[in-house]
């Protein structure tokens, strides 16, 4: 829809209006708007600028102040402005993040519409067995791993480690490579932690998106599911599938995964769940009988999750938007 904006914008714009917006819808508007952003051609709409946000926040700052919020809060991320955001965002306390995630209610308000809480549920019984599992899959396998950049400087994520780490009561957190992409994960064993990020995030990404993948690893650890939702979306689909082959409850994504695969994952998660957290999962999938999972929605969906939580655990809007935007493929 095309509609004349009066002074100082004195120009047509289009506008595209959504009936109904979920977190997908909303990823999706992003991805577009940087795609949109790459080009500069008669034929395609141009996207407006940080100017253009100011100015919806100064008109909508009376009769839409959520509205007007957004685009102050935006505005200030891509400008790459000094200093704290118009709110006053800032990292989380360990008391903060405790009660946050100590409380359903507002530990819900984390989970993105995509990912229900029997969902983030499953998963945080799941990553029980992933202490063991972890190694069967890509990303965590030893023959993946790589030297981290050569121009990547260590010093560059000391600050955001050592201040968003101990906040989970994690330290000397050291930095790691691997050759599958989009991995963001903080690996854990024996009294070491190291920040594993997949190479191609390495490459293609800045400081700004490097703290964000940061955040997004330490809330994973978070959430309590550190290994489990760092998998990439085809294993992650797995390990839904041998959840429920696991507990024996039918749903229709059991009939997608590779039958040989699946059938090995079932056997080693059967085996490493006690009997407690078998009847746990037993419930949780009982619960998801009937919930349609399409083929590699659900890594997206849990994404959105990590990436609110490494907004409530970082304050950091502008790495956890750079983040987002190179996990979706976007970088700058």
């Amino acid at each position: 829809m095309h509609v004349p904006v009066p002074r100082p914008l004195a120009r047509e714009v289009a506008l595209k209006i959504y009936l109904n917006v979920d977190d997908v819808v909303r990823w999706s508007l992003i991805t577009e708007v940087q795609a949109l952003a790459a080009f500069d051609h008669p034929n395609v709409v141009r996207v407006v600028d940080t100017g253009d946000l100011r100015l919806l926040a100064e008109v909508a700052q009376a009769s839409a102040p959520a509205l007007s919020r957004m685009a102050r809060v935006v505005a200030h991320a891509v400008e790459g402005a000094q200093g704290p955001p118009p709110e006053e965002v800032t990292a989380a306390t360990v008391g903060g993040l405790q009660r946050v995630l100590g409380t359903a209610a507002m530990r819900t308000t984390l989970i993105s519409e995509g990912e229900s809480a029997d969902l983030a549920d499953l998963l945080g019984c799941v990553e029980a067995a992933m202490d063991r599992m972890h190694v069967e899959f890509d990303g965590f396998k030893e023959a993946e791993l790589t030297p981290v950049p050569g121009a990547v400087d260590p010093w560059i994520l000391k600050v955001p480690l050592t201040e968003w780490g101990p906040l989970l009561g994690v330290r000397d957190i050291g930095l790691g490579a691997c050759a599958t992409s989009n991995i963001a994960v903080i690996i854990a064993e024996e009294n070491e932690a190291t920040l594993r990020l997949g190479i191609n995030l390495w490459l293609r990404g800045d400081h700004d998106a490097w703290r964000g993948l940061t955040a997004v690893a330490l809330a994973r650890l978070a959430l309590g599911g550190g290994r489990i939702r760092s998998l990439t979306p085809i294993d992650l689909d797995l390990m839904l599938a041998a959840s429920f082959e696991t507990a024996r409850v039918f749903n229709a994504i059991t009939a997608d995964p590779d039958t040989r695969r699946l059938r090995e994952l079932t056997a080693l998660l059967t085996k490493q769940l006690s009997r407690r957290q078998r009847k746990a999962l037993l419930r949780i999938c009982q619960g998801l009988a009937s919930a349609h999972f399409e083929p590699a929605t659900t890594a997206r969906a849990t994404t959105m999750t990590d990436l609110h939580m490494a907004l409530l655990l970082s304050g950091d809007i502008k790495a956890c938007l750079s983040a987002a935007c190179l996990l979706d493929g976007f970088a700058k």
